[in-house]
């Protein structure tokens, strides 16, 4: 029996520099998005029934129906509609769409300057501190040939002359205004957009600005942003365009930073991010690559955002030009690895990062997490021209074997070293990305083995959440109990581990969630966020939080979650209705066949 709801989501974008911000919650549109079991008659037999248009088609069964009599804009949703379109047995599921909030993640006051340089590119080119090392997979032949990136973003200014170049159509198109040219924004901004452009594949050898990371990288600019909102369907599309030609999304946006929200990606996002990774590359997977978020400021932490909690996705943070933790960065043990980047405020971090802007111009000011994401993706494309066989998990293999996770590059007290011998942070993900030895790792690196999943369910347990005590639950993981609650699946090395919770506390923010695996290594679920101490918004419903924590642990033994009052001076209390931890990984050892080298 499939189970019908209606979902209401609020988001917002992590994009680069000059920040974007939506304004205005529950705009309900005339745009239904809607999963059928049948083939085009039936599609256009139910859309005539009950008064819509077959607008498109998002991913394989879902579809984008409008309707004319229904006002684009409206505060109050059409549920009659809607419970008329579920009544239907072809229907499986529908969801009128919402404009989103959404953020970039970008500093607010950028500056433009006309006149950049090369050498003020510091993180490729410097003698008094640490760079991506990318100057030495450049002399190896690497500069981003072959590989498309998709800007995911606000727009893109195809006759930029730092982009015009490598610009291809094929990797582009406008679903705000639905048509080909990303350019044409109605005069909204595509500054945004631009500058993570610039940073992933500005054009070398132009006497202007200055050279991005893999800069003869295709990219395409994917208009989903807007001052109007952002609907699930509009960032699946964004996300799925023509995956069979664009290899990797770079996404700068995500949702709000205020400190106190728990946002899901959508449902059809997470379709397409999950059909974009089986099947995107010609089966290789989609590369999906998105900033982590710039709610420091706010004590925010990614592991409310649905986005960074995906398996599919890369989350990126970004760290500045010393190695120290910037006041925007948020924290999660989702976080892949680190870029670098600079603060949001031009006018008091006055590093440069050299990247396009607005009327053909560049600027020094772009940063934060918009910045970080694009630095990842242009670092990525280098990886897929060394080895085009990649795929998108091999792709998270090798970030984690090749970043740098020490304090003479990152400046963080969290770090921990789990079974594997892998050191990881909540701050920082496995460290700092280094170009070459990535794309030295990436040259003969061999596929791993096929993906195994097991779900380890603990229904109805209502255990209560103490004010003064920690309340530890655990599960118990044996060959025996894999054998009768996987099928059979035998996962010797984990990969991603998730937790799915179903819970209410007083004082949401003040809820520390920790998971410790059978090897002792303990991962930060939650932490302390002030804001988030509503007692109208209690509840964590069905919620999934990502750590990438016991990446290569044997998951045999003991696990134990703990939910525990961050502040015991506070008489908070809860319950926990039930929980489930959800392991990833494969049967037989990822390297193998895959030498490491440090």
């Amino acid at each position: 029996m499939v189970t019908k709801r209606l979902f209401l989501f609020v988001l917002i974008v992590l994009c680069h520099c000059s920040s974007f911000v939506v304004l205005g919650t529950g705009v309900f549109t005339n745009t239904w998005a809607v999963k059928v079991a049948g083939d085009g008659v039936v599609l256009e037999r139910l859309a005539r029934k009950h008064g819509f248009v077959n607008e498109s088609q998002v991913v394989y069964d879902y579809y984008i129906f409008d309707h004319k009599m229904v006002p684009t804009r409206s505060s109050y949703p059409s549920t009659h509609i809607l419970k008329e379109l579920l009544e239907e047995p072809e229907v499986l599921w529908s969801e009128q769409q919402v404009l989103q909030k959404y953020e970039m993640y970008s500093p607010r006051d950028e500056v433009t300057f006309n006149d950049p340089k090369w050498k003020d590119q510091w993180y490729m080119m410097r003698d008094d501190g640490p760079t991506y090392n990318v100057i030495e997979v450049w002399k190896m032949g690497y500069t981003g040939k072959g590989v498309v990136v998709g800007v995911v973003d606000s727009g893109l200014d195809k006759d930029h002359p730092e982009l015009k170049n490598n610009f291809v159509q094929e990797a582009s198109f406008d679903f705000v205004e639905n048509e080909e040219d990303p350019s044409s924004t109605n005069g909204e901004s595509v500054s945004h957009g631009n500058s993570c452009a610039g940073i992933i594949a500005a054009v070398a050898n132009n006497s202007f600005c200055g050279v991005g990371l893999a800069y003869n990288a295709k990219i395409g600019g994917i208009r989903i942003l807007t001052v109007g909102g952002l609907t699930d369907a509009r960032k699946a599309k964004g996300i799925s365009f023509r995956q069979d030609y664009v290899d990797i999304y770079s996404c700068s946006w995500g949702p709000t930073d205020y400190g106190y929200e728990v946002e899901e990606a959508g449902v059809v996002t997470e379709e397409a991010l999950r059909q974009g990774a089986l099947g995107g590359r010609k089966g290789l997977g989609s590369i999906f690559v998105f900033a982590a978020g710039n709610g420091g400021y706010s004590d925010d932490s990614c592991a409310f955002n649905g986005l960074v909690n995906s398996i599919y996705t890369i989350a990126i943070t970004g760290v500045n030009n010393d190695g120290s933790l910037p006041h925007w960065g948020e924290h999660c043990p989702g976080i892949l690895a680190v870029t670098y980047s600079k603060g949001i405020s031009s006018l008091i971090d006055k590093t440069k990062l050299i990247t396009a802007t607005d009327n053909g111009e560049c600027t020094e000011h772009f940063g934060a997490s918009s910045a970080a994401a694009p630095m990842a993706s242009g670092l990525i494309a280098l990886a897929l021209e060394a080895n085009k066989n990649l795929t998108w998990r091999d792709v998270q293999h090798i970030i984690i074997r090749s970043s740098r996770a020490n304090g003479r590059v990152i400046q963080t007290e969290d770090w921990i070293t789990n079974g594997a011998n892998l050191t990881a942070s909540n701050n920082v993900g496995f460290g700092l990305m280094d170009a070459h030895r990535l794309v030295s790792l990436a040259v003969n690196w061999t596929t791993v083995a096929p993906q195994l999943k097991c779900t380890i369910s603990h229904p109805r347990i209502n255990r209560v959440i103490p004010s003064a005590d920690a309340l530890k639950v655990t599960i118990s993981l044996n060959d025996v109990a894999v054998t009768r609650l996987c099928l059979g699946s035998k996962i010797n090395y984990l990969e991603h581990v998730q937790v799915r919770v179903n819970l209410n506390y007083t004082s949401r923010g003040e809820l520390e969630m920790n998971l410790t695996s059978p090897h002792g290594t303990t991962s930060r679920l939650t932490q302390y966020r002030p804001k988030d101490n509503s007692p109208d918004t209690t509840n964590l419903t069905n919620w999934v939080i990502l750590t990438l924590h016991h990446w290569g642990e044997n998951p045999a033994g003991i696990w134990e979650l703990s939910l525990k009052n961050a502040k015991p001076e506070h008489k908070n209390t809860g319950m926990l209705f039930d929980w489930a931890l959800i392991i990833f990984g494969t049967a037989t050892d990822p390297l193998k066949d895959n030498a490491i080298r440090t």
